[in-house]
């Protein structure tokens, strides 16, 4: 299984575009720590140490980076990148599929159009764990879809720099299409901070209803965000790795 580079290439790639910017030069000093940490505890420890570099030289790595779309790119896919790493050890051990699915190859409904042939959609997620399978699908109408690959999940992991009440509400939307057709996997969202508003807190039956877990990692919010919390990390990951020791 080869590892998920996003956060890296993208890291990559803006080197080359800014000359080699000194500041960038020393995030992948940084970056490169805890991508290829050999433990998971080293893992953990250096992305920190790597997020407290990142945010005491935010506005001057934005800068190299020269473009707001670019920087917030790049900064979505560390948080990616980083909990893919988390479970890529046990994934392998498990003989699981972890990987950054595409869209369409997640079925997420099935049905029929007025003249009654087989529809089929399918979306992507940030992370997922499970398996691929070649899939047949027949009626008596059509012809339907023959022998197509896809993605059954185990565990589905939205990885969000932030959630605000508004993506809060398409996640769910899309965690009920999922648990229609997978309704044993597991739902979770990661996210660095929570948007929280009064609102957003009375929705909290909704959360347990059809999200399996919620973590953010860190306090506040995404124009003053706190430190990564190591406790809010750890919880994430015994949440995941307690569900994969049983599968």
């Amino acid at each position: 299984m080869e590892k998920l580079k996003v956060h890296g290439k993208l890291l990559e790639k803006y080197i080359e575009e800014s000359g080699g910017a000194p500041v960038l030069l020393q995030i992948k000093e940084k970056y490169e720590l805890w991508a290829n940490a050999k433990d998971g505890d080293i893992l953990k420890k250096k992305f920190i140490e790597y997020d407290y570099f990142f945010d005491s030289h935010f506005k001057e790595i934005r800068e190299a980076i020269g473009s707001e779309r670019k920087f917030s790119t790049f900064i979505g896919h560390r948080l990616e990148e980083f909990v893919y790493l988390l479970f890529f050890k046990i994934c392998r051990e498990k003989n699981l599929i972890l990987d950054k699915i595409p869209p369409g190859n997640i079925i997420s409904w099935i049905g029929f159009d007025e003249e009654g042939k087989l529809l089929v959609t399918g979306h992507g997620a940030d992370l997922v764990i499970g398996d691929w399978r070649k899939l047949t699908f027949k009626n008596g109408v059509s012809i339907g879809i023959e022998e197509k690959q896809y993605f059954i999940p185990k565990i589905i992991i939205e990885c969000k720099q932030y959630v605000s009440l508004d993506m809060f509400r398409d996640i769910v939307t899309e965690s009920e299409m999922f648990k229609r057709i997978y309704p044993y996997s597991l739902f979770i969202i990661a996210c660095e901070v929570i948007e929280m508003t009064d609102e957003f807190k009375k929705m909290k039956k909704v959360w347990e209803a059809y999200i399996d877990g919620f973590f953010a990692f860190r306090p506040g919010n995404r124009r003053e965000p706190g430190k990564l919390i190591l406790e809010n990390i750890n919880n994430f990951e015994k949440t995941i790795n307690d569900y994969i020791q049983k599968l």
